[in-house]
């Protein structure tokens, strides 16, 4: 069993080193995002997300993003997704309705404090279809079944 104050231990995915406090994070998620009238802002509901890369500084993450995403065999877009209400998927360059649930990659930097988790820098990388997210589940390979990030 983990105690609450016991600390976090991380392992790079480029470096392989060892780290507790700074993640620096991508993950593939679930999500859909709630558009509302003048005087509230959009909310990003989120039902399933998994973090699969874990680097220990922004250089690491720079340098072991192609590897990760290329795993996903999802590119990158030169000009990033923002929540939309329509943005173009990354692999068919086809719209993707924001507001209907859809898969995305983010990254961000997580900071874990004894009484919370910050996230800070958050930033789309890509945005998947409905058509294409459903091609990717039925055969993605996993970064740990491919060669090395390094």
């Amino acid at each position: 069993m983990v105690e609450d104050d016991a600390p976090l231990d991380f392992y790079c995915m480029t470096c392989n080193l060892q780290f507790e406090r700074l993640l620096f994070d991508v993950t593939r998620a679930q999500e859909k995002v709630h558009f509302y009238t003048e005087g509230r802002l959009p909310e990003v509901e989120i039902v399933e997300a998994e973090g699969i890369g874990v680097f220990c500084s922004w250089r690491c993450r720079r340098n072991g993003l192609a590897a990760l995403m290329s795993a996903e065999r999802v590119p990158v877009p030169a000009i990033p997704p923002t929540i939309g209400p329509i943005e173009r998927c990354a692999r068919c360059n086809g719209p993707v309705d924001m507001a209907a649930f859809h898969t995305t990659y983010s990254q961000c930097e997580l900071t874990f404090e004894p009484d919370r988790t910050r996230v800070e820098n958050f930033e789309y990388l890509a945005v998947l279809c409905r058509r294409c997210a459903s091609i990717y589940e039925s055969g993605v390979t996993t970064l740990e079944e491919t060669s090395p990030i390094a």
